[in-house]
């Protein structure tokens, strides 16, 4: 999806709307796992807010704002169970909280 195409999710006041992936049903072994068997799991971002501004202490104690590191189509780890699930259209979507990401992985 291109940054300028409008998702239909716009999440607000620093929440973001992940995709998840789809967990994996048997283990390399063959074992069937359950579906809560990883405490991390992995998602790509569909939707971020407009224009969000992360605020934060400088170096000086001053407070400040910084632009989110997070942009539409990362792919990133999350802790299983995070945010509150929607359904839109018959996919299902998490919206998060960006602090509740807790790494990108860079293609």
């Amino acid at each position: 999806m291109k940054e300028t195409e409008k998702f239909k999710i716009q999440p607000l006041n620093g929440k973001v709307v992940i995709k998840a992936d789809k967990p994996a049903e048997k283990s390399r072994g063959g074992i069937i796992l359950p579906e809560t068997h990883n405490d991390f799991v992995y998602g790509t971002v569909m939707a971020i807010p407009p224009n969000y501004y992360l605020p934060y202490l400088d170096k000086d104690g001053t407070a400040a704002m910084s632009t989110s590191n997070i942009e539409v189509d990362n792919r990133v780890v999350y802790i299983n169970g995070s945010g509150i699930e929607i359904t839109v259209d018959d996919e299902t979507y998490l919206i998060l909280e960006e602090k509740e990401i807790y790494a990108i992985i860079n293609k």
